[in-house]
């Protein structure tokens, strides 16, 4: 079984080593991690400078792959060049400093290295230990996690499954189990800490307090908070189907498109032989428009010809006129 571990502290940080140390236990692992903090890096991608990848040792012995880009760069490099497009079994990301529960999730870059492999068809994993303080001891955290993917790797449909698993960061005795959660509504109110540097320019420190709801139910930050590992089951749906039926209404301000779309629709049905005819129909109108036309051009051109006396030969009746001309220039005179 190959297990690909990647997360978002670095390569070098000691959530990593334990839980790729833990997993040695169950296959073959393949650590794939950023060079250096990427934390709060999202599911951001690099592209607009290459990346570079280089082996990384701890003690003189190969331990992975170090990339200097994000989780999601991680994993997907992983994937596509470090293992030639073979698909590793698992997917893990962390252990991380610090709870990823509620809004979080949009922000860490741990949820999104476990997210790439989600997306790729993998069984993933990401995983975080409710301290930010990166000394504390991960080996409670990885000994959890590994007993939750070796439940789960043994269901039929695991390809599917994308858990959220977030440990308190207490000792093993103390851990009251494990529950199964949802995410909570939390927020961050927000605020950016302004300082002066010693040349006397502003800079800031992004910063702001955590707030969740306690009343809220099964969710993933109270379980956390008391001791329970908090494991929720993560799925992508970014249509609200409840307001894509309320704004239903809002198509009819497109009414030509609706209009054209009811004709195309009519004239679909329409067999070609039925335009044959329409074709025939058309040409037999122009044509007797024509007709009419060119009657209408005889009719004016015969009013203004001079009526001549039919009776008389043609000479006759120009002499006739000349004639009677003449008197009348003569009786002008």
């Amino acid at each position: 079984m190959k297990i690909l571990i990647t997360n978002d502290d670095g390569i070098s940080s000691n959530g990593i080593i334990t839980l790729a140390n833990k997993f040695k236990e169950m296959g073959e692992v393949i650590v794939v991690a950023p060079e250096m903090q990427m934390s709060a890096t999202s599911h951001s991608l690099t592209t607009g400078k290459p990346l570079r990848e280089h082996k990384y040792y701890i003690n003189n012995e190969f331990f992975g792959y170090a990339i200097n880009g994000s989780p999601a760069d991680c994993v997907k490099f992983a994937i596509l060049t470090i293992l030639e497009k073979v698909k590793p079994d698992i997917v893990l990301s962390g252990i991380n400093f610090g709870r990823n529960t509620g809004i979080n999730l949009l922000y860490s870059g741990t949820f999104a290295g476990a997210t790439e492999g989600h997306l790729s068809g993998i069984p993933s994993f990401a995983v975080s230990l409710s301290s930010h303080n990166h000394k504390t001891d991960c080996q409670t955290a990885a000994d959890y996690t590994y007993k939750i993917v070796s439940e789960i790797m043994m269901r039929h449909d695991k390809e599917k499954i994308f858990l959220n698993i977030n440990v308190p960061a207490v000792s093993a005795d103390l851990i009251k189990g494990i529950k199964i959660t949802k995410n909570s509504s939390s927020y961050w109110e927000d605020e950016f800490e302004k300082r002066i540097d010693p040349f006397g320019k502003p800079y800031y420190w992004f910063n702001g307090l955590y707030v969740y709801d306690a009343n809220e139910e099964e969710i993933d930050d109270l379980a956390v908070d008391e001791n329970y590992v908090s494991v929720t089951p993560i799925r992508f749906q970014f249509t609200n189907l409840v307001q894509m039926e309320e704004l239903r209404g809002l198509e009819h301000l497109n009414t030509d498109s609706k209009e054209q779309a009811i004709k195309q629709d009519i004239i679909a049905e329409i067999e070609p032989i039925e335009f044959q005819e329409v074709d025939k129909e058309i040409e037999k109108v122009l044509e007797e428009r024509k007709t009419e036309s060119g009657d209408i051009e005889r009719s004016n051109k015969i009013a203004e010809e001079p009526i001549m006396d039919k009776s008389m030969p043609e000479e006759e009746t120009e002499q006739a006129l000349e004639d009677k001309l003449v008197t009348r220039s003569l009786k002008d005179m």
